[in-house]
């Protein structure tokens, strides 16, 4: 109508309210027009959003664009991998050159994983095995030696890593394993090593897998991490729409009869797939080709709970791994978590304290001064020869070492008079007015005797204190006792480097 008054927003970004005279944002990342490129995630503004890099990559200029390069990974945060390797069983007639656990330790220490969840190990009971050069230590769980060499889970965890474990790894069956971590902030984490059944398995079967894995699930303390991982043989597609919370939006391909499993069993504990929550290509994401069609599927998974999720900084398939005689891919997740490592515990010798404050009172001065008459010895006993002469040779080589002085400089020194007293022995004042004169609440020497029992030791220490250095002057030794110190050094700030 002409003349009538038309209010639009001033952003695409902006849609008008119902009352036609303010504008309320949209959210460009739910209703999908928020498309960012890979490593990068949708951030909502007022009007607008932005596409920042993922937690472990940084906005970097590189030939003539910005890109999202991965950052170093820092030592606090944990490598986790999941990888069927199909088997660990060496035979005969294998054309492998080295055995099995070797070609995986060293594919794992190839992307410094530092524990990985290995399905169908085709081990089996249960063991372990270390390998000293590759540098792991394998654990597993499979069927009795009398059924079978099917199915079978375990873990890969480094040898360095071993030694700071509070508990080793427990099999539940073939196709469960779990293991308790002490992370760092002093919170415990639970991983998980499944194998579920295949497509074609029976149905039972299926659901008796899934019932011990619920009753694993449940039995996790509500405070504890839980990170589950392994072969699902399960796609869960990409509905992020019908599974918020559980399935991110970088999913890949359709779902299939396992998937509604696993989503659901996710669901039921407040689980996300970390797999789909990454923005990249989709190599990165599948794990799995298919032996007929060839064509790349993801059925390998690192999966933690929903409130953990800030925890996984990237998960990803490793396409420049070995394939090591096995279809799957290594996939690897890095988590801001830190295990805790044990300390070795030493033994400290301290001495007691000494409480001065009590030598105020006349009654411990004097139970002082009888307890140090009764264990003073009556009459300072002699040094052996052979000890006074092991001093004389020690000193000899340290301090009496031969000098040619200057006998133009000292003509120069000016000569100052002697002082007749200074060759005379301490007196016995003169060695209770030095005790006198010492500071109190002061650190004690290497024997830990504070001034304040020096001074109020009584007559009977001071005599014997007395004897001790009229001896020194006359033997002219000094007693080793004496010449100890601790040195002890204090940094200032800008000194350590």
């Amino acid at each position: 109508m002409k003349g009538a008054v038309r209010c639009t927003c001033p952003s695409p970004g902006l849609r008008l309210s119902p009352d036609r005279r303010t504008c309320s944002d949209i959210d460009e990342c739910v209703s999908a027009a928020g498309v960012c490129p890979r490593r990068r995630k949708c951030v909502n503004t007022f009007g607008s959003f932005l596409c920042k890099c993922h937690l472990g990559f940084r906005l970097t200029y590189i030939n003539g664009r910005y890109s999202c390069i991965e950052t170093k990974i820092k030592e606090k945060h944990l490598r986790i991998g999941a990888w069927n390797v199909r088997t660990l069983t060496d035979t005969q007639a294998s054309d492998r050159p080295e055995r099995r656990t070797a070609i995986i330790s060293r594919e794992l220490g190839k992307f410094q994983i530092d524990i990985a969840a290995l399905s169908e190990t085709r081990l089996a009971d249960e063991g372990q095995l270390k390998e000293e050069k590759g540098g792991y230590t394998f654990f597993w769980k499979g069927k009795p030696a009398n059924e079978p060499r099917i199915h079978g889970v375990g873990f890969a965890i480094k040898n360095c890593l071993i030694n700071h474990l509070h508990e080793l790894p427990v099999g539940i069956n073939e196709r469960l394993m779990t293991i308790r971590l002490m992370l760092a902030s002093s919170q415990m984490a639970t991983v998980i090593s499944a194998y579920a059944p295949t497509l074609d398995a029976q149905d039972e079967v299926k659901e008796a897998f899934y019932a011990d894995l619920d009753k694993i699930l449940s039995e996790v303390p509500k405070e504890d991490k839980l990170i589950l991982l392994g072969d699902f043989n399960a796609r869960v597609g990409r509905n992020h729409h019908l599974w918020r919370g559980t399935l991110g939006r970088e999913g890949v391909g359709n779902t299939n009869s396992n998937g509604i499993l696993l989503l659901t069993k996710c669901s039921e504990h407040n689980l996300v797939i970390t797999n789909t929550l990454f923005r990249q290509k989709t190599k990165f994401k599948t794990s799995w080709m298919h032996p007929r069609s060839k064509l790349w599927h993801l059925i390998d998974y690192v999966i933690v709970r929903s409130k953990d999720r800030r925890d996984v900084l990237h998960t990803r398939a490793m396409t420049s791994a070995d394939d090591c005689w096995t279809d799957h891919r290594l996939i690897r997740s890095i988590m801001s978590i830190r295990l805790m490592r044990k300390r070795r515990m030493q033994k400290r010798q301290s001495r007691p304290k000494l409480n001065i404050d009590l030598l105020g009172d006349t009654t411990y001065q004097q139970q002082l001064q009888d307890a140090l008459s009764a264990a003073l010895p009556k009459l300072y006993p002699e040094d052996k020869d052979a000890i006074a002469n092991r001093w004389k040779e020690h000193y000899k080589d340290l301090l009496n070492r031969d000098t040619i002085p200057e006998m133009e400089a000292l003509d120069q020194l000016p000569q100052q008079p002697i002082v007749e007293s200074m060759g005379e022995p301490p007196s016995l004042g003169e060695v209770l007015h030095a005790i006198k004169n010492m500071k109190n609440n002061k650190a004690a020497g290497p024997d830990g005797i504070p001034a304040e029992v020096l001074k109020k030791g009584g007559h009977d220490l001071l005599k014997h204190i007395h004897a001790l250095l009229l001896k020194i002057w006359e033997e002219e030794e000094t007693p080793a006792q004496l010449r100890d110190a601790l040195i002890v050094s204090i940094f200032k700030k800008g000194d350590r480097g």
